[in-house]
């Protein structure tokens, strides 16, 4: 029997997920590239209505990942300015309520930049596993945790292993599950895949959401009918697969600086 598929448009995709995301609650966004992960990252915490949201760039200058019109901290890759950053206005900006939103990491250019950005993500997944209550979304997670570039794959996860109870939601964007932490998948209430013939994405979604691979398999492949629409599929098997469509160019939000 093949699960049942509720197509949405993406007003109501967005509406049915400001409702059902809870706090604490990770998800995954998982397509091969150039499929539009990042588009569809950008226009889910835009639109979702999350009240302190940071995005990691491993990649140290995403210009789709930019898109966001959030601004990027930190602007002066000087450590004490970096603190005082966090103390003086995060951390006061939490303590009363107002919303906070950025883009973590520095524009990359040479080897030094990319170990200044390497730190600044690590001391950030430090400051957000301490703190909790952010929103987090890690563009390219496979570049953060590989142990060859930026390493910092047992720090995401404590995030999605230890942290749900302090309300800390992770989104990682990803090519395939084979190539991040397991965790990455196994700790999600929510995975987004879009079009792909990897055996492994299918494996591990029947895996994990308690349905057979010819079902996963096939709702995947429904996807061929519309360019750039996506899957979502709750840690339910009871609950139906959702479709849906992001515009192709992201909704430009408020700027908070």
């Amino acid at each position: 029997m093949f699960p049942r598929i509720e197509a949405l448009d993406f007003d109501a995709f967005i509406k049915h997920m400001a409702s059902e995301w809870e706090p604490g609650q990770h998800g995954a966004i998982i397509a091969p590239t150039h499929q539009g992960k990042t588009t569809m990252l950008v226009s889910l915490l835009n639109e979702c209505g999350r009240k302190w949201e940071l995005a990691l760039d491993p990649k140290g200058g995403d210009s789709t990942l930019a898109s966001l019109g959030w601004p990027r901290i930190p602007t002066v890759p000087r450590p004490k300015e970096w603190w005082k950053f966090w103390e003086r206005d995060v951390y006061d900006r939490m303590a009363e309520g107002e919303p906070f939103r950025a883009i973590v990491g520095p524009i990359s250019h040479t080897t030094s930049d990319e170990r200044r950005l390497q730190r600044y993500l690590r001391d950030t997944l430090e400051e957000v596993y301490n703190y909790g209550g952010w929103t987090v979304a890690v563009d390219e997670f496979q570049i953060l945790a590989d142990p060859r570039l930026m390493g910092l794959g047992k720090e995401a996860e404590r995030l999605l292993i230890a942290a749900r109870d302090k309300g800390v939601s992770l989104v990682t964007l990803f090519q395939a599950p084979r190539w991040v932490p397991r965790a990455a998948t196994d700790q999600c209430e929510w995975i987004c895949v879009g079009l792909t013939r990897d055996k492994d994405v299918v494996e591990r979604l029947s895996e994990i959401l308690g349905r057979s691979r010819a079902e996963i398999a096939g709702a995947i492949e429904g996807l061929a009918s519309r360019e750039y629409s996506w899957l979502m599929a709750r840690n339910n098997p009871r609950e139906p697969l959702i479709v849906t469509r992001p515009p192709r160019v992201a909704r430009q939000p408020v700027r908070h600086t």
